[in-house]
């Protein structure tokens, strides 16, 4: 079984004028679900008046909404390592707000955990059933302008979710790579199939109207067996998968020459991140994987565990940020001071480390008009600091409490091939 972080959630998201209850089927057949009775679920709600008559109120609008999620998120699901976002109609753009304004933050690390985004009936196009009545009855209704077609926020939104998000190639403060899965209703007239892809390379298409799709009567009805598929997919890996598959570590081993010894710990650890990121089953990203993971073991082989040591705690507890020269890669940095508490060794000896590891191209040394060197950072580039699997591993260790920084340390080279 899987360690408790990484217990997984299912957050719900419902939509405009509506609330948790759009949820109770599937609250309902989860619940009787033995397949899904170690999964948390949370249906997140927000408030979607029709009007709102108190002065001194106002109806949110999808920023802040998708603002609100992001507390949610951090406080009501801080227990779970790995989440899965359910939504039904607008509730797919609080999601992308969220999304967006998360990487415009620089917070793309915060993003690691969501395995899976299912999107069920959302209006990515716009919703044009009845626009000119919406527009007379709810004219300043600020949930709805973002259901009208080409809202402009909605598709600076989409667009930050196709190019940082579906096509994101690593897990950074900018970019995170998160699988999502779209679908519309076979009779759905508000969000024709059109709309409900949008963007999206294709849209499934599930029986029911706007509001049928997410009423499934039973544990075989369409909607509810795609929501749980999704569900069994996210958590694939987390019970009971501590290794790849028969058929992903042949293909693994097939990469490299000759026979691979067994594995340390450490080693073990890294190779299962594979898993951990959805690639055991394709071998053309399995094989990707493989590379660079031989690239973090042509970067730290020959440097000596204390040093490695430094380099983990840089990674570990720095704080990130994108490289300005090489765009999406990520630099952590720290204060010496800091490095220095958190390794708790002496300045001299820091200072050693450092030189070292300076000498090697991994970590500079940083100060301002001459004074003396304040930080360190990660050299960032990706003829020494490879950026792609730092974050990766990085996110990964973030998210479930393992010790990045020792398993930097300790990690046995030869092990990987």
């Amino acid at each position: 079984m899987g360690s408790e972080n990484d217990a997984l959630a299912v957050v719900l998201i419902h939509g405009l004028i509506s609330s948790p209850k759009a949820w109770k089927d599937f609250v309902r057949l989860a619940g009787t679900d033995p397949d899904l009775r170690s999964v948390r679920i949370l249906p997140f709600a927000y408030s979607s008046p029709k009007l709102r008559l108190n002065p001194l109120s106002r109806i949110p609008d999808l920023d802040d909404i998708a603002d609100s999620l992001r507390g949610y998120l951090r406080v009501e699901a801080a227990e779970f390592g790995r989440l899965v976002l359910v939504s039904h109609s607008q509730g797919g753009l609080v999601i992308q707000r969220h999304l967006a304004r998360t990487l415009s933050r620089g917070e793309g690390l915060d993003l690691a955990r969501i395995r899976q985004i299912v999107l069920f009936a959302c209006p990515n196009n716009g919703a044009e059933l009845l626009l000119s009545l919406r527009r007379a009855w709810l004219p300043h209704h600020p949930q709805d302008r973002g259901l009208r077609p080409l809202n402009s926020q909605v598709q600076d939104a989409q667009s930050r979710v196709v190019n940082q998000i579906m096509h994101a190639e690593t897990v950074a403060p900018h970019e995170c790579r998160i699988p999502i899965a779209v679908y519309a209703g076979a009779s759905d007239n508000i969000v024709p199939r059109a709309s409900a892809q949008g963007v999206f390379k294709e849209a499934g298409v599930l029986p029911g109207n706007h509001k049928t799709i997410i009423r499934p009567d039973s544990h075989d009805h369409r909607s509810y067996t795609t929501f749980k598929h999704h569900v069994l997919s996210a958590r694939a890996v987390v019970e009971d998968a501590p290794t790849l598959s028969a058929a992903a570590s042949a293909t693994a081993a097939a990469v490299t020459d000759g026979p691979r010894p067994r594995p340390s710990g450490d080693a073990h650890g890294l190779r299962r991140l594979a898993a951990e990121f959805g690639w055991g089953g394709e071998t053309v990203e399995l094989v990707d994987f493989r590379k660079n993971l031989v690239s973090l073991t042509g970067l730290l082989d020959g440097v000596p565990p204390a040093e490695r040591r430094v380099l983990g705690a840089l990674l570990d507890h720095g704080t990130g940020a994108v490289s300005h020269k090489h765009w999406g890669e990520c630099v952590y940095r720290m204060p010496l001071p800091q490095l220095q508490h958190v390794l708790n060794i002496s300045a001299a000896r820091l200072t050693e480390h450092l030189r070292a590891l300076e000498g090697r191209e991994l970590v500079r040394r940083t100060a301002q008009d001459g004074e003396a060197p304040a930080h360190a950072e990660t050299d960032g580039r990706r003829d020494s600091m490879d950026a792609y699997v730092m974050g990766r591993l990085r996110a990964f260790c973030h998210a479930r409490g393992v010790d990045l920084e020792g398993m930097i340390a300790r990690l046995d080279l030869t092990a990987l091939g």
